[in-house]
């Protein structure tokens, strides 16, 4: 049996990349998919949970029928509804299936995330850490600071920390209770799935900008929405207002990459585009890149 595997395809073709003084092996504007084998694909598992509903109304009466209709109808408009109400219940329920979520796009992105990461500099944020995904890129010298709003998830953070490479100290809070005591003293901020949860995605990079030493980097990996006009982003429209209950905040159709773009005194690098296939089509796209504050 094969294992997870990453599809390059190139858009561009060219020399490598050069971005704030370093080379990078990178093709602007790349399109990576992740592919997993059909027998363990998220896509492969909906069909089969999908066929298996639809024997089973086939082969029942009306009124059994009615029953798991209603069912459905009660899980879909009063789940979101709790979960939107109940914010520790969501938290919780998110903390539980992040880690699965997170090590899947960890898998597909692994090659682009330790090519932008091959340099991390002294001093780094981890923004909504999660579940410390990002640590194993560290080099041995750095100290990482972890923030993260979920309390559910503290525990696999202190967990993943005593075994890390480097040192890490995980802070209650948020990104805002860093300042003003630690502006601009980090070397790299990293934003990992941050910008679809956030109030304000200015805000937030702002209080990034604030943190940053001038000439500092920030890595980005963030979910987003899909091409205006293509139906993915039609989806996303429609299902954003059920999955930000459901989520625990997370907003599927952002264009978070124009937020950083926005940024005055950054300069952004091309992106990459990062397709997953086989999950949730309303949460598949990836734009990962670096960005400097400019001295």
């Amino acid at each position: 049996m094969s294992g997870p595997r990453n599809d390059v395809t190139p858009m561009a073709e060219g020399t490598p990349l050069v971005f704030d003084g370093e080379e990078f092996r990178l093709s602007p504007q790349m399109v990576v998919r992740h592919k997993r084998p059909a027998q363990q694909s998220l896509g492969f598992m909906q069909l089969a949970r999908l066929a298996a509903g639809l024997g089973v109304l086939v082969f029942v009466g009306y009124y059994a029928r009615s029953v798991l209709a209603g069912i459905a109808v009660l899980v879909l408009l009063v789940v979101p509804v709790i979960l939107g109400t109940v914010k520790p219940l969501s938290a919780w329920m998110v903390a539980k299936l992040l880690p699965g979520v997170m090590r899947e796009v960890s898998i597909a992105t692994r090659k682009v995330r330790a090519e932008l990461l091959k340099s991390p500099r002294g001093r780094v944020l981890d923004v909504g850490a999660g579940t410390g995904e990002y640590w194993r890129y560290m080099d041995p010298t750095s100290t990482v600071v972890a923030v993260e709003p979920n309390p559910y998830l503290r525990d696999t953070l202190l967990h993943k920390a005593a075994k890390a490479p480097c040192t890490i100290l995980v802070r209650t809070g948020f990104i805002g209770d860093l300042l003003p005591d630690e502006a601009a003293t980090f070397d790299l901020v990293i934003l990992g799935n941050v910008l679809c949860e956030v109030p304000s995605q200015d805000a937030i990079l702002a209080q990034v900008d604030a943190l940053l030493k001038p000439g500092g980097r920030v890595f980005f990996c963030e979910h987003v929405a899909y091409p205006r006009g293509s139906w993915r982003r039609i989806l996303q429209r429609a299902i954003a207002p059920w999955w930000v209950r459901v989520s625990d905040g997370c907003h599927c159709d952002r264009d978070s990459l124009d937020a950083i773009k926005r940024q005055r005194g950054w300069d952004v690098m091309p992106n990459t585009t990062y397709e997953l296939s086989g999950g949730l089509p309303w949460i598949g796209r990836f734009e990962i890149g670096l960005a400097v504050k400019r001295p």
